[in-house]
C-alpha cells in the first residue's frame, strides 16, 4: 500500500536567504534520446530537451538556473520586494512560505473571474490570485547570482508558428517530429510493461494514435483505453471501437502484469491536487492508485493548439466568457473582462499579428499550461508519466495552413495522410469531418515532399517483463466515493458557507452548492475554486487556525455542530423543501402592463417566469432561506396579486401532498398585510390582490416558517 507522505519535497522555494543550500534537481520528468529522465537518472552535465513536464535547477559555484518544459507545466511563480525575491515551481507553496512575513494583498479581479461557472482553469496570462506573486511566461530561463543574491528572467523566442508547412524545412521539422515519437514509443514498448494510449472519436486522439499505429508495435500489448460511458460518449466509444476492429486489436484490455496499489492516505491524495493547481486550475484529477512501475500514458492533450482552437474572433470568445460569469452572478462580469484585457494585451506584446487569432494566442498562453500542464504534473505525483506529442516545440514552430489552404485542420491532415491515411476514413466525433479538398491537397503536398519512410522491426513489449502480485489487502484504500463525499459535506457546513459569504454574493454558494450535487462530470470543479479563494481570503486576514496543510485546513470546517462529515445531502436537501417558500406575483393585461424586480435581499432567489398563465405577467420567486425582501416597479395601472404559497410535490403514487409554509410576515410598503401566522401549501395559497399605478413601486417584506408546533392549524383548517 502507498502512503504518499512527501509531496511537498516534490516542489521548492528558493530566495535571497537559502541560496547556499539550493543543488542540482529535477522535478518531474523529460523526454530526450527516446528516454524518459527523471532526477535519479539525469546527466547533470547534458543539454536538457524541452519535452515533458519539469523544472530543472541546475547550480553551479556561481549561478543558479531554472529552466521548464516547453509550456511550463509546473509553472514558476515569483515574488520579489525591496531587495528580496522568492521563487517556486508551486504558487500554493510559495504563498504559504510568505504569508506570515511579507505583505501579501489578494488579487480581486483575478479572484473573482476564477469563479466564473464551471471555469477549468484561470483566464489570467500572468497574474494570480495574490497582486505580489507574479506567474511567469512560459518562454523564459531564470538566472540568479548566487554572489549577489539577484535574479534575472531571461526570455526565448520558440519561434511558434514561424515555418510554412508547404516548403521543405516543414516537411523535414514534421519528420523529424514523428520519427522522436515513433522512437520514444518503441523504447517504451521495449522497456516497460505499461503503456497506455487514450483513443477517442475525436481529432487529437487519433494524431497520436497515428504515431503508434505506424510505430510497428505490436497494438495488443497495448492498453489502448477508450471512455466506456454509456450516457455521455457513445459516439466516442463507437468511433474507437470502428478503429479497432480495422487495426486488429481490442479496446481496454488492461495488462495483467501491470501491478498497482491503493493509496490509503487522503492527506497525500489532496496534497498532490492542492500544490500543483491551488487557485489556478479547479478540476482536481484525484488519484487513488499508485502504479508499482510508470504508467506511460499517452494522450491528445493540447491538440487544440494545432488546429485553431479555438475557432472563434476575439469578440464571441469574450462573449463566451462575460455570459458564464453573468451565469455565476453580475458581479463577475467586469472582473472577468478586465482579466481579458489584460490577457489579450499581454499576447499582443508577444504576437502582432491578425486579431481574430487572439483567442488562439490566449488558449496556448493560458489552457494549454495551466490545464494540460498542470495534469500533467498531477499525474506525474502518482507514477503516471502523460506523454504529449502533440505539445511539441517542434511542431509548434510550423504554421497550420496556408494562403492556398485556410482551413485550421490542415497540419492534422497533413500527419494522417502521411504515415497513416487509414485513419482519415472514420468519421470524427460530434459531426466534425476532414474536409475532402483538405485531404486532397495535403496528399499533393505529400507528394511533393515525399515521405521516406524507415524499416522498423516489429517489437513486442509486456510478456517478458513480470511482477509478483501482493496479495496484501488494504482495508484503509480511499475510494472516489469517499474523498466526494468528505469534501462536499465540507463545502455544505455552515462554516464553510458562512465562510464563503463573507466575501460573495450568496448566489454564487447556491450556484456552486447546485453544481456539487448536479454535475455528473467533476461535480467538485466549482467547489475547488471556492475552496482554493477562501483560504486565500483566510489566510490573507490570518483567520486561520494554523492549519496550513490543506487536509487540516478543511478538517477545521468539520467541527460545525450541525453537519458532520457524514452528513446525508439527500436528506437534508429534501428537508430544504419543507421550508422553501413560493410567491407568484400575477400583473392582469401583460401586453399593456409590465413590472420590474429593482431590487432582492438575497440572491440565492430562484426566479421563475410563468409562461402558461396567459392573461397575466406572472413570475414565481422561491426561497428556502426564511425570510425575502423586494422592490418592484409597474410600469402601467392594473391590479396586482400576490399568491404566497409552499413547493408543489406529489407522492411516489403521483398524488399532490401538501407542504406546510407558515407565514409569520407580509408587509407591503410598510403595511402589515397579515396581523398573524398563516398557514398555506401550494393548493390552498394566501392571496392577497392590489390596485397599482403607473411607476408606482412597491416594496414588499416577507417571513415564514416551516409547520412547526408554533403554527395553528385549526385555523387553516377553517379557511
Amino acid at each position: 500500500m502507498v502512503v504518499l507522505d512527501n509531496i511537498d519535497d516534490e516542489f521548492f522555494v528558493i530566495d535571497s536567504n537559502n541560496l547556499d543550500s539550493v543543488e542540482n534537481r529535477l522535478y518531474g520528468f523529460l523526454v530526450q534520446n527516446d528516454h524518459v529522465i527523471q532526477n535519479d537518472n539525469i546527466n547533470h552535465d547534458a543539454d536538457i530537451s524541452d519535452m515533458g513536464a519539469y523544472v530543472y535547477v541546475k547550480a553551479s559555484e556561481d549561478e543558479i538556473t531554472i529552466t521548464n518544459d516547453f509550456i511550463g507545466s509546473y509553472g514558476l511563480y515569483l515574488y520579489k520586494s525591496d531587495g528580496y525575491f522568492a521563487i517556486s515551481n508551486s504558487f500554493y507553496k510559495l504563498f504559504n512560505h510568505l504569508k506570515y512575513d511579507h505583505k501579501l494583498t489578494a488579487n480581486d479581479n483575478y479572484v473573482d473571474s476564477f469563479l466564473t461557472h464551471r471555469a477549468l482553469c484561470t483566464l489570467a496570462y500572468c497574474e494570480t490570485a495574490v497582486n505580489e506573486i507574479e506567474s511567469l511566461p512560459r518562454n523564459i530561463i531564470v538566472h540568479i547570482n548566487r554572489k549577489n543574491s539577484s535574479i534575472d528572467i531571461e526570455e526565448i523566442d520558440h519561434e511558434e508558428n514561424s515555418i510554412s508547412i508547404d516548403t521543405s524545412e516543414g516537411f523535414e521539422i514534421i519528420d523529424r517530429w514523428y520519427y522522436k515519437w515513433v522512437a520514444v514509443i518503441r523504447s517504451i514498448i521495449e522497456n516497460s510493461n505499461n503503456m497506455r494510449l487514450d483513443l477517442s472519436g475525436g481529432f487529437d486522439t487519433r494524431i497520436v494514435a497515428a504515431l503508434v499505429f505506424s510505430a510497428n508495435v505490436d497494438l495488443n500489448t497495448i492498453n489502448v483505453y477508450s471512455i466506456d460511458n454509456k450516457v455521455t460518449m457513445l459516439e466516442d466509444i463507437e468511433i474507437a471501437r470502428q478503429i479497432a476492429d480495422s487495426f486488429g486489436f481490442e479496446l481496454n484490455i488492461y495488462n495483467d502484469n501491470m501491478i498497482t496499489e491503493p493509496i490509503e492516505n487522503m492527506e497525500g491524495i489532496l496534497d498532490a491536487s492542492f500544490y500543483t493547481k491551488f487557485a489556478i486550475n479547479n478540476q482536481y484529477n484525484f488519484k487513488y492508485v499508485y502504479p508499482v512501475d510508470p504508467l506511460y500514458a499517452f494522450s491528445g492533450s493540447g491538440g487544440g493548439c494545432i488546429r485553431g482552437h479555438p475557432n472563434m474572433n476575439t469578440t464571441d470568445y469574450c462573449d463566451y466568457w462575460i455570459k458564464r460569469a453573468k451565469k455565476s452572478d453580475s458581479s463577475l462580469i467586469k472582473p472577468t473582462r478586465e482579466i481579458l484585457d489584460d490577457g489579450f494585451s499581454k499576447v499582443r506584446e508577444l504576437y502582432s499579428e491578425n486579431e481574430d487569432e487572439l483567442p488562439w494566442r490566449h488558449y496556448k498562453e493560458t489552457r494549454l499550461r495551466y490545464h494540460f500542464g498542470k495534469l500533467a504534473v498531477e499525474n506525474y505525483l502518482s507514477n503516471v508519466i502523460r506523454m504529449s506529442p502533440l505539445i511539441d516545440s517542434d511542431l509548434y514552430k510550423l504554421k497550420i495552413n496556408t494562403l492556398e489552404c485556410d482551413d485550421d485542420l490542415l497540419l492534422m491532415t497533413i500527419i494522417l495522410s502521411r504515415y497513416c491515411p487509414k485513419l482519415l476514413d472514420f468519421k470524427v466525433q460530434g459531426k466534425r469531418k476532414f474536409n475532402e479538398d483538405t485531404i486532397r491537397y495535403a496528399q499533393e503536398l505529400n507528394e511533393k515532399f515525399p515521405f521516406k519512410p524507415k524499416e522498423l522491426k516489429q517489437i513486442s513489449g509486456r510478456s517478458h517483463l513480470k511482477r509478483e502480485k501482493s496479495d496484501v489487502k488494504s482495508d484503509k484504500q480511499i475510494t472516489p466515493g469517499e474523498l466526494t463525499r468528505y469534501l462536499r459535506n465540507i463545502f455544505i457546513t455552515n462554516a464553510f458557507e458562512h465562510e464563503f459569504k463573507k466575501y460573495f454574493p450568496s448566489k454564487i454558494y447556491e450556484r456552486i452548492y447546485k453544481s456539487v450535487f448536479n454535475h455528473k462530470s467533476f461535480p467538485l470543479q466549482d467547489a475547488c475554486a471556492a475552496f482554493s479563494i477562501v483560504k486565500i481570503y483566510e489566510d490573507l486576514g490570518l483567520y486561520m487556525k494554523k492549519s496550513d496543510t490543506p487536509y487540516n485546513w478543511l478538517n477545521d470546517f468539520t467541527d460545525d455542530k450541525y453537519f458532520s462529515k457524514n452528513t446525508n445531502h439527500e436528506l437534508i436537501s429534501e428537508l430544504n423543501k419543507f421550508a422553501t417558500a413560493r410567491i407568484d406575483v400575477l400583473l392582469e393585461n401583460p401586453l399593456e402592463n409590465d413590472f420590474e424586480i429593482l431590487e432582492m435581499s438575497d440572491d440565492s432567489t430562484d426566479i421563475m417566469i410563468l409562461n402558461h398563465i396567459k392573461d397575466s405577467k406572472a413570475i414565481s420567486l422561491v426561497n428556502q432561506n426564511g425570510s425575502l425582501d423586494f422592490k418592484l416597479k409597474c410600469k402601467g395601472t392594473g391590479k396586482l396579486t400576490f399568491k404566497l404559497k409552499g413547493l408543489f410535490r406529489k407522492d411516489k403514487n403521483k398524488i399532490t401532498m401538501p407542504i406546510y409554509i407558515d407565514y409569520t410576515r407580509f408587509n407591503i410598503n410598510d403595511e402589515e398585510i397579515l396581523s398573524e401566522n398563516t398557514l398555506v401549501w401550494h393548493n390552498k395559497p394566501f392571496i392577497y390582490d392590489m390596485d397599482i399605478k403607473e411607476g408606482e413601486t412597491i416594496s414588499v417584506s416577507s417571513k415564514w416558517m416551516p409547520l412547526s408546533i408554533e403554527s395553528d392549524y385549526s385555523k387553516f383548517s377553517k379557511r
